[in-house]
């Protein structure tokens, strides 16, 4: 008697998902959510037709379960993951406008943080298990603290010499 490939084919799809979900690179899995919202919506109605149509065997439920699940997951996981990083920025926001004010210029880089070339003159990775690019930008009076979650996706503080932060 020739073995059923059936179990294997109905855990094997969902289990893929897990790759793109166990990145540390924030922006990535921030991407990756799109993917794991249309997978797991597409997941969901193939559940409803499942239960909707009785006559079909209830072991085809395994996949878009599994399916809907780590999906589902990945979403509050890449979630979670922000709060950290925004806590962050937030703070350093925060200790960037009380030195602004006190100094009556806001320094031009951030002492600790990786120089860049570009807009912005400093960044650091911040997180535990997932990193999420902070990037730091001051033209002397003003200055702009942001969250880089993906593309021209993210969070911004700023703030300057006697402004409050925003």
């Amino acid at each position: 008697m020739a073995s059923r490939p059936f179990p294997f084919l109905q855990v094997a799809p969902p289990l893929l998902l897990l790759w793109p979900a166990s990145t540390t690179h924030g922006p990535a899995l921030y991407v990756a959510g799109g993917l794991f919202f249309l997978i797991g919506l597409v997941s969901l109605f193939r559940i409803g037709y499942l239960l909707l149509n009785p006559d079909k065997p209830y072991a085809r439920l395994l996949c878009p379960s599994m399916a809907a699940g780590i999906c589902a997951l990945a979403v509050l996981y890449t979630h979670a993951s922000l709060v950290p990083a925004r806590e962050f920025a937030s703070v350093t926001a925060t200790r960037l406008q009380a030195e602004c004010n006190r100094q009556n210029v806001c320094p031009r880089s951030i002492a600790g943080w990786q120089p860049r070339g570009d807009r912005y003159s400093s960044r650091i990775d911040y997180g535990k298990r997932v990193h999420w690019p902070v990037l730091y930008h001051s033209d002397g009076e003003r200055f702009e603290v942001r969250l880089y979650k993906a593309l021209d996706v993210g969070e911004s503080w700023s703030g300057g010499v006697d402004q409050a932060p925003q």
